[in-house]
């Protein structure tokens, strides 16, 4: 099939957008469902409007490839992309790169359903949210330049017994700190807690403001959270699905 250099370099750009967040590539019949390196994250999204016809595609350590991949992002006509189990080609007029497509076994990351995300999230999704938002891009901004700042690891959401949330970074040795937003009101009464996110999700660079559900069981022998993001990269509509365990 051919794509045209402008759907390739989206492609491409999404991939460098969020491929700090997993080693291996594995996506099927254009649908993207990724587990993150840490496996708190599934990140979620669909390439029907990239690739017109059904692709699965592999990669070990995609992070490798990407910069020989960027090599077709400058051509003059359509890209040649074909995919099946063993190869991956793609050519333009003057040039064509073939790569093999690793063996599953070999896959670290690999592509996770929805049915099977859903037996790993153990979450009534009716009764369990307790935020339902939109976060500016300049929140994950302020993050990110915090993170690099003091080396932070984590975004903590701190949720009050009075229905209100705060949302914070520390330094790693907690002497610097940043409230990143303050007395947010959630829709239930919750105990103390304290829930940590892995930060490298909110150093992820959005191009358009994030839609935010939260969610934190009810059940007293179930202290799971899920964070969940909807937002666009590259003009790609992409969920991050992010668990955790609740402190309190």
């Amino acid at each position: 099939m051919k794509i045209s250099v402008n759907d390739y370099g989206t492609f491409l750009d999404f991939l460098k957008s969020t491929s700090h967040l997993y080693g291996d590539l594995d996506f099927r019949n254009n649908e993207f469902s990724q587990v993150s390196d840490d496996r708190s994250t599934v990140i979620q999204a669909n390439f029907d409007k990239i690739f017109p016809e059904k692709i699965s595609m592999r990669l070990v350590m995609v992070k490798t490839y990407i910069a020989l991949l960027d090599l077709f992002t400058k051509s003059y006509t359509d890209i040649e992309f074909q995919v099946n189990e063993n190869k991956i080609y793609i050519g333009d007029e003057f040039s064509n790169l073939l790569l093999s497509q690793p063996l599953l076994e070999y896959i670290n990351n690999s592509f996770i359903s929805e049915d099977e995300l859903n037996k790993k999230i153990k979450l009534d999704i009716n009764n369990d949210l307790i935020l339902s938002t939109e976060l500016s891009t300049m929140i994950f901004s302020r993050i990110s330049k915090f993170s690099e700042t003091f080396q932070s690891t984590s975004v903590i959401f701190e949720i009050h017994d009075d229905n209100k949330m705060d949302v914070k970074c520390n330094s790693e040795d907690k002497h610097n700190k940043m409230v990143l937003l303050k007395d947010i009101q959630i829709n239930k009464s919750m105990p103390n807690q304290q829930l940590y996110f892995p930060i490298e999700i909110f150093q992820t660079k959005f191009d358009k403001d994030v839609s935010l559900n939260l969610y934190v069981s009810n059940d007293n022998n179930n202290n799971l959270a899920l964070l969940e993001f909807n937002t666009e990269i590259k003009s790609i509509q992409t969920t991050f699905k992010v668990k955790t365990i609740a402190i309190k």
